[in-house]
């Protein structure tokens, strides 16, 4: 007979309540034996006074980034500043990176937008928001790449082209018939764009035809990039990983097993957020969201000071601010 599977699930609102369900219950021998689940039953729990203290300055921080950023940063990249390395790439028509890494910082923004708001509102999930600083941290990750301020301009639009090319192969992966050969097409639309702008074209050593891997410089994977630009790398990767892909290691890890009060061969994996783990990544996301920004800025010939001052503002007030009520 297999154990009988509740999952405890405890889910926190801003204003100290969480939500927390009976849950899944695993024989403590292996979590490989079968499991038969049942719908799990939601029950509010309050959350600590120093969890509101840990999380609260967090978000609020977060908060003020995204308000200066709407209001000060997209502004002032369109008016960049004469002489400035985004200005000189728009007047040659190489504005590939700058334009590349606007879409990345503007999707990191999107899912960190949304992580605000369920915090603000609540009720807060056990899972959910680390999958949306699992989103938001990959496009800051792969825009910090293309906004390294030491790189040429030959160098940055390698690192755009190849951002691009990988892309394509991720768009031909879901595209069932290519009939205008699209693909075949933007490729070498790509290698165009790479020799007449000085970017090496790089293809594999082995195999006829060669093949075509990328341009000025191998493109980093992913996990690479987590490990050169956020602060606890790969670690915090595969973390965030286990999450987005519904890991159970991560999800419902042996650590937090509870003995069931009427099975000894029973335990209990609550599931609700632990805040100060969830702060200490969403600070280390935050703090490259600060960074990808500063960059842009610095890029678009603003002294470091403008970013600093703006992002003291205090965030606009709307509907969105209003704190969610206990239930």
């Amino acid at each position: 007979m297999p154990a009988v599977a509740r999952l405890p699930k405890r889910l926190r609102l801003a204003t100290g309540e969480v939500d927390r369900t009976n849950g899944l219950r695993h024989r403590r021998p292996s979590l490989a034996r079968a499991y038969r689940e049942v719908m799990p039953r939601l029950e509010l729990i309050k959350m600590s006074t120093e969890d509101a203290a840990v999380l609260g300055p967090a978000v609020a921080r977060l908060e003020r980034l995204l308000d200066a950023s709407e209001s000060f940063v997209t502004d002032a990249a369109e008016t960049a500043v004469p002489g400035s390395p985004m200005d000189e790439a728009r007047k040659s028509g190489v504005r590939d990176a700058y334009d590349s890494a606007n879409a990345l910082i503007f999707s990191a923004e999107d899912h960190l937008r949304a992580a605000v708001i369920v915090v603000k509102h609540g009720p807060l999930p056990g899972f959910a928001l680390y999958t949306l600083l699992r989103a938001a941290a990959d496009a800051a990750v792969r825009a910090a790449y293309l906004l390294e301020l030491q790189l040429t301009p030959a160098e940055r639009l390698g690192r755009t082209l190849n951002e691009r090319l990988d892309n394509l192969h991720e768009q031909r992966k879901f595209m069932v018939v290519d009939e205008d050969d699209h693909f075949g097409q933007s490729v070498e639309g790509l290698k165009s764009r790479a020799t007449s702008h000085g970017v090496n074209v790089l293809y594999s050593k082995a195999g006829a035809p060669r093949k075509l891997i990328g341009f000025g410089e191998p493109q980093p994977s992913v996990t690479q990039l987590f490990d050169r630009f956020l602060a606890g790398g790969e670690s915090v990767h595969r973390y965030l990983s286990g999450y987005a892909h519904s890991k159970m290691w991560v999800q419902l890890p042996r650590s937090r097993a509870e003995s069931s009060p009427d099975d000894p061969d029973v335990a209990l994996v609550p599931t609700d957020l632990v805040v100060k783990t969830f702060v200490g990544v969403l600070s280390a996301v935050t703090q490259l969201y600060d960074e990808d920004l500063a960059k842009y800025l610095t890029l678009a010939g603003y002294p470091s000071e403008v970013w600093h001052l703006a992002k003291q503002r205090t965030p606009k007030a709307g509907p969105e601010t209003r704190p969610a009520q206990a239930t």
